[in-house]
């Protein structure tokens, strides 16, 4: 075996020969169970995808042995990446299986960080770094890709070649006694037995037309594409193994720095009058509870007033970041105030978006972004009971919150909530919402559409109708109909089970 595959081989704890034949089925899985990704992207992600993922996880525990993240890592660091792999084959949600193309690959390159730095509190040290070292992390993956490549060949060439690439005695043998037995059985053998008996000869004729067709299928595009396929997510699996095993020895130096405690608190103490100003001229809306008649008011007092008050919060929670660790008692109270103030203006954010979910309904859009309050309000609130202790590591806290909240949501059943609850709010007489908008919905939708389809097209004080639902229902039926078994997902099948 080549001097590189021997210095190879250690580094994982099982033989090279399994883990090459592992990587191998994951491929073969991924060209025959998800193939369909390529043309219907996330329409085709169900239990498949849960297994494949599963697959590629069970790999890495027991190929990485002592060094596996199940063994490196506590728990609750790695459960919500399982949450969120299994989400696929719980609902259909569109837009969560996008997002998961970001988060899965970033929370495993967390993970990775969490394997290969041997000081994993210097991963804590701040919160920017460690995203950044963690998409570094997953990144380093399609760089490996190349050298996994070469490695993959050299095991093959090693294993059924010898050198100078050369066919090995047996395997040779093997090809050879084949192809004679090929070309003796179908110019010879099978031809003279056919004339002797006209039974065996048309039992033949159809063997004959079926092993043609089976070799001109051979010569389509697609399973050229797929074999090409297969090759390129062996390589990748391959790649994936070993990024875990190089070691990051110094991840980041970090200098303790006494911060100016005057500035910081002048910073501090103005932020909090400017927002206290804020919240004065906002309280009267606030009590008001209502909304501009014009649409375009509406938009620009909550959709663009919000997301600027969220991008404000991500400004308080950096200082916060930057001036908790080190902080005379004064400015631990300055911080103190400010953080209150921070919730209120978070508060003044979660009041125009109820107020636009009231009038107008809910959406993917503004759920997620509700939620996005949520993790904000339970950082604060983490701060809060942080600022009486110094033991409290702010990154740590926020990195565990964004994993755990991100699992959660992935198994919420958010199309069946926006659907009743936007149902419910349309018998409002304020209501301005249509109840055709929960058309963006997907079949996670679709049971509780149809099961509510009268009371849906039914008058209410809403002045928008949904007049198209038979055939949102029709396109979600066939779009159910075209998902093979092994895309379907609990959600899907329960679905299924009411059309019947």
């Amino acid at each position: 075996m080549n001097q590189e595959l021997k210095n190879f081989s250690p580094i994982f704890s099982l033989p090279l020969p399994k883990i090459v034949f592992c990587v191998t089925g994951l491929a073969l899985f991924w060209v025959v169970f998800l193939w369909g990704v390529l043309e219907r992207y996330v329409l085709a992600l169900g239990f498949n995808a849960t297994l494949f993922m599963a697959g590629l996880l069970l790999l890495t525990h027991f190929a990485l042995g002592e060094r596996s993240f199940v063994r490196k890592c506590a728990w609750y660091w790695y459960f919500p990446l399982l949450i969120v792999c299994l989400s696929y084959s719980v609902f259909e949600n569109p837009f969560i299986k996008l997002c998961h193309m970001l988060f899965i690959p970033m929370s495993i390159g967390f993970l990775m960080l969490m394997v290969r730095v041997k000081e994993q509190q210097a991963i804590f040290e701040s919160f920017v770094r460690a995203i950044f070292a963690s998409m570094a992390s997953a990144v380093e993956t399609v760089f490996g890709v190349v050298h996994a490549s070469a490695l993959y060949h050299e095991f093959l060439a090693s294993r059924y070649l010898e050198q100078g690439m050369r066919v090995r005695p047996e395997v040779r043998s093997v090809f050879k006694g084949l192809a004679l037995l090929a070309l003796l059985s179908v110019f010879l053998v099978v031809p003279l037995l056919g004339s002797a008996d006209a039974a065996f000869q048309s039992l033949f004729e159809n063997v004959y037309q079926r092993l043609t067709d089976f070799v001109l299928s051979l010569f389509e595009l697609e399973y050229f594409w797929r074999l090409l396929a297969m090759v390129a997510v062996s390589v990748f699996c391959l790649a994936f193994l070993t990024v875990w095993t190089k070691d990051v020895v110094v991840l980041w130096k970090t200098e303790a720095k006494q911060c100016d405690q005057i500035s910081a608190g002048v910073i501090i103490l103005g932020i909090v009058v400017l927002y206290l100003v804020f919240l004065y001229l906002q309280l009267d809306k606030m009590l008001q509870g209502g909304l501009p008649l014009e649409f375009r008011e509406t938009e620009a007092y909550v959709k663009s007033g919000f997301w600027q008050l969220v991008v404000l919060t991500g400004l308080n929670l950096a200082l916060v970041f930057t001036y908790y660790r080190e902080s005379s008692a004064v400015l631990k109270m300055l911080l103190l105030c400010f953080v209150m103030a921070s919730l209120l203006l978070l508060g003044s954010a979660a009041h125009r978006m109820f107020l636009y979910v009231t009038f107008y309904g809910l959406s993917y859009e503004k759920f997620y972004a509700s939620y996005t309050v949520l993790y904000c309000a339970v950082l604060f609130a983490v701060i809060l009971c942080s600022l009486r202790s110094s033991k409290v590591n702010l990154t740590r806290a926020a990195i565990l919150i964004v994993l755990w909240m991100y699992a959660a949501a992935s198994i919420t059943p958010v199309e069946y909530i926006v659907a009743r609850t936007n149902l419910a709010l349309s018998y409002r007489t304020d209501s301005r919402l249509s109840l055709s908008d929960i058309k963006i919905m997907s079949i996670d939708a679709l049971s509780f559409v149809k099961s509510n389809k009268q009371e849906i097209i039914s008058a209410k004080p809403s002045a928008s109708r949904w007049h198209s639902i038979e055939y949102w229902i029709l396109e979600q039926e066939q779009r159910l109909d075209s998902k093979r078994w092994y895309e379907y997902s609990l959600s899907a099948l329960f679905a299924e089970r009411c059309l019947k």
